[in-house]
């Protein structure tokens, strides 16, 4: 006989009891039964309470099938893993253990546990539950390496805009800008000053110092900035400070860029309280052309003439190098390996078909439209598109390939001369006019364009997952 028609029995003996003890005994025997029947129930409640819920709840149940969850370090060379003794059933809710034992890599600290050592399963942080199914799981340890994970790296931005002003997000037909769209695995800016006019930044683990070269003190006032030429500025750092100190990278550079209120210069000015005005040389460079950085537009640019003057910021720790790696999904989608963002192949005005097959509209659009473009777009089964951020699109590009094509158009491979310059979700603005941001990925740059009168594609993106 079933449980549940056990307990309706037994229900059904006490009403049974209970009528023939009005019936032949009187009203004062009801107490006395009444205290049977509610010790009986007691006893079924425990018994029906152990027999279901999650680990947090109740005990495992032996008799069925059980499954363990293991961490694995993925390749640590410090630290070890956290243990979860406990096995679980089928369907029972699982807490993620933190990093308990300080795991690390190279000097790199934990990030994230993933389902797949690549990366490229389901992440978790400590204290994130899931649902266990009928098998073993394993949660491989993920670290920061950062220039893996720069595309998740926020850039702070508050303020939403329509054309031409500040407005309270969301705006009304300007659907999905920065501010608007936040992810579990979203890392914020994190800076320590520490006290001796240089200032850490534990998302990279980088050493900065807190003022341009030449300058000094709390508000970086005492001393006048120097501009250096571009062979002086490879060594200047470690002329002026030792062994360690260099000029930074353009991709470095680019993790100070920040959008904490509507005036420039584009930074956090609490840590780095003088980077406006004039442009900073990077080490970042093929040759024929470098890398430089603009805090007050914000932009990266490029230049072929290395005696230009520019000011020089140093910074100390491991130069991470460039590491992209996608795989193309085959039904109009990208894949970023290190991070799960999923790109659309095509762009707007592109059919997406494996080749960017051309459509009626137009490819290259204003910014207005290219929000709307991507907040409706529906492709591959999924609608939850937006146009990306900053340093989403500069995730695109490859600074170690040398010339003019830092994007892979084999990938994303529309033949519209437009296919490399694409709109951003972030916003600077200058004399008080909105300028979204723009990215054009064959030739590395980041600039400010015009709401109204700049036309370039949206290539859309949806998770990280």
């Amino acid at each position: 006989m079933g449980k549940t028609y056990k307990n309706k029995f037994i229900v059904f003996l006490f009403y049974f009891q209970l009528f023939y003890t009005f019936t032949s005994c009187g009203f004062p025997q009801i107490s006395k039964e009444f205290q049977e029947f509610t010790f009986l129930m007691e006893i079924m409640k425990d018994r029906n309470e152990g027999s279901s819920g999650n680990q947090e709840d109740s005990p495992v149940d032996t008799a069925l099938p059980t499954f363990s969850l293991t961490y694995d370090g993925n390749g640590n060379d410090s630290g070890t893993v956290p243990i979860d003794s406990n096995l679980y059933n089928a369907s029972q809710t699982v807490t993620v253990l933190s990093n308990t034992g300080s795991l690390a890599i190279s000097g790199a600290p934990f990030a994230e546990w993933n389902t797949a050592s690549d990366g490229s399963g389901t992440s978790y942080r400590p204290g994130d539950t899931f649902t266990i199914g009928a098998s073993n799981i394993i949660l491989y340890a993920r670290y920061l390496e950062w220039n893996k994970l720069f595309p998740l790296f926020d850039v702070a931005q508050v303020n939403c805009f329509d054309i031409d002003s500040t407005e309270p997000c969301p705006v009304p037909g300007f659907p999905l800008q920065d501010p608007d769209f936040s992810h579990a695995r979203t890392i914020a800016q994190s800076f320590v000053d520490n006290g001796d006019e240089t200032i850490t930044d534990n998302r990279t683990g980088l050493l900065w110092r807190k003022c341009p070269l030449s300058t000094s003190g709390p508000s970086c006032a005492a001393g006048i900035t120097d501009n250096y030429v571009f062979a002086d500025a490879q060594t200047i750092c470690s002329a002026t400070f030792g062994a360690g100190w260099r000029i930074p990278t353009i991709r470095e550079y680019a993790t100070l860029i920040s959008y904490p209120s509507t005036l420039p210069p584009y930074t956090n000015s609490t840590f780095f309280p003088s980077l406006g005005g004039g442009s900073f040389y990077s080490s970042t460079n093929d040759v024929a052309a470098y890398y430089f950085i603009t805090f007050s537009q914000p932009s990266i640019s490029s230049n072929t003439i290395f005696t230009s003057p520019r000011k020089v910021i140093c910074v100390s720790g491991t130069s991470q190098p460039e590491s992209l790696s996608f795989t193309d999904l085959g039904d109009g989608r990208v894949r970023d390996n290190h991070t799960n963002l999923q790109w659309q192949k095509c762009h707007s005005g592109r059919n997406n078909d494996a080749t960017c097959t051309d459509e009626a509209s137009a490819d290259s659009i204003d910014w207005q439209n290219a929000l709307q473009y991507c907040d409706t777009l529906t492709w591959a089964g999924f609608s939850d598109w937006r146009l990306p951020n900053q340093n989403e699109l500069l995730s695109l590009v490859d600074f170690n390939i040398a010339g003019t094509v830092k994007f892979d158009t084999t990938l994303f491979n529309s033949t519209s001369t437009s296919n490399d310059r694409m709109w951003s979700s972030n916003v600077s603005r200058i004399a008080g006019v909105a300028n979204p941001m723009w990215v054009n990925a064959s030739f590395g740059i980041l600039n400010p364009g015009n709401a109204t009168t700049g036309m370039y594609v949206a290539r859309c993106v949806r998770g990280p997952l």
